[in-house]
């Protein structure tokens, strides 16, 4: 199984400061003529691009989004970072914020950040707000897994590659951040609702 230490780049050490900031804003970047402004609230949505989220006491955004033959054994995987993967120009914004899921978010402390994923690769990432859980990870279409599709969902109703386990977990001002668990009954954990490599990516 992969370690803290080989997810720290791409995943925690962005990740961390935003743990005890409040959500304010969350953006959806979707390719160019990828998306529409009234399909971003379906709940089956997913776009190629990347999630932007704004946070209180924090000038840098929280951006996920995929990655691409990022080192592990597994073709895309999740990664965290401050800026885009794209370049300028790639992306089309959606202010998301008033959509279904996010909504009863905004105004939220993230106490918690869980990474699933393969033994082998980081493949979603799980949001534990004060009052809400939301996982964002890459994918294909509406399943989570190995693919270059961004998929957001509420805790209760994702589609999970049966082979994901949870691999690690962050949780605000603990001296013992690590709890690496690796169990195969993940999807039991998810309906339970208590890298910064900054090169671009060029697209066509």
């Amino acid at each position: 199984m992969i370690t803290e230490e080989q997810i720290e780049p791409h995943i925690l050490r962005c990740i961390r400061p935003f743990l005890g900031q409040s959500l304010r804003q969350v953006t959806y970047a979707c390719l160019l003529h990828e998306a529409e402004l009234d399909q971003i609230s379906a709940p089956d949505f997913y776009f190629g691009g990347e999630v932007v989220m704004q946070f209180d006491g924090t000038q840098d955004p929280l951006v996920i989004t995929w990655d691409e033959n990022a080192g592990w054994e597994e073709h895309f995987s999740v990664q965290a970072r401050t800026t885009s993967a794209f370049n300028a120009g790639c992306l089309q914004p959606f202010d998301a914020s008033c959509a279904p899921i996010w909504k009863p978010l905004i105004g939220q402390t993230l106490t918690c950040v869980e990474v699933l994923g393969f033994i082998t690769s980081p493949q979603i990432i799980a949001l534990q707000f004060s009052r809400g859980r939301i996982l964002v990870g890459c994918g294909y279409r509406t399943t989570f897994g190995d693919g270059d599709d961004i998929i957001i969902r509420a805790s209760g109703s994702a589609e999970i590659h049966p082979e994901i386990v949870l691999l690690h977990k962050e949780k605000e001002c603990l001296t013992n951040r690590s709890s690496k668990l690796g169990n195969p009954a993940v999807t039991s954990m998810l309906n339970d609702d208590v890298i910064n490599d900054e090169s671009d990516r060029f697209t066509d």
